[in-house]
């Protein structure tokens, strides 16, 4: 496997690790659409994400009870289905919030004590 392979991999990897936390994050911000949330997430630097991505997402986490779905009316076409977080859902955001910033700190402890302050980056 060539470096790129690998490196692509392993985006894919770090991305679906954090993609529901981020999902999570934008609905707390406001309810929004999928089409909505994608948007919000490529101008957040999600550039590679689309909808066949997301709309799995939010339909797993619908079903595991951390969203709700409600009709809104459109004024260009058929209703728009609107993503709200559930009580269940911001509890969960808040536990998953706590858990990242852990990873971030542990992480980030080992790679400067292995690596220096001034160690490869990408």
């Amino acid at each position: 496997m060539v470096a790129a392979e690998a490196t692509a991999g392993r985006a894919s990897d770090l991305l679906r690790g954090v993609l529901d936390l981020c999902v999570l994050a934008l609905l707390h911000e406001r309810p929004s659409h999928t089409y909505g949330l994608v948007e919000r997430l490529r101008e957040g630097g999600f550039t590679d994400v689309g909808y066949g991505a997301v709309y799995p997402l939010t339909t797993r986490l619908r079903r595991r009870g951390l969203l709700v779905e409600a009709e809104e009316a459109s004024p260009t076409g058929p209703p728009r289905k609107v993503l709200s977080l559930t009580a269940a859902g911001e509890e969960a955001l808040a536990s998953w919030r706590a858990q990242w910033d852990r990873h971030v700190a542990v992480t980030d402890g080992l790679l400067v004590a292995a690596l220096g302050e001034a160690g490869p980056r990408g």
